[in-house]
């Protein structure tokens, strides 16, 4: 239980903090959506980087709002069925120009 005034799983942020940051974290995912829309793809690397960002390195600390969640699984699942279209294309010849960044 936290004291009057604090939330999250280690009792370190204000409510306005957690709002913010749960905010801070919908809007990365936005602007990934966004780029995906755009045919825009982040090298597997960076997508995986990308997912690190929202997980804390002890899962006993992970504090993230299920909203944020929900939105960052549908987030990956467009990414994953991109790329699988992406690679599909390649494998049969039919690259378009938004698909260079697939080596």
């Amino acid at each position: 239980m936290c004291d009057t005034g604090f939330t999250g799983v280690a009792c370190q942020m204000s409510a306005e903090e957690k709002e913010e940051f749960k905010q801070i974290r919908k809007t990365a995912i936005l602007a990934a959506k966004e780029e995906q829309a755009r045919g825009k793809l982040q090298s597997p690397e960076a997508q995986k980087d990308f997912v690190a960002s929202f997980l804390a390195d002890n899962d006993d600390e992970a504090d993230i709002d299920p909203e944020v969640i929900n939105e960052l699984a549908e987030s990956q699942a467009d990414y994953a069925a991109q790329m699988v279209e992406k690679l599909r294309r390649k494998r049969n010849g039919e690259t378009l120009s938004d698909d260079e960044d697939i080596d």
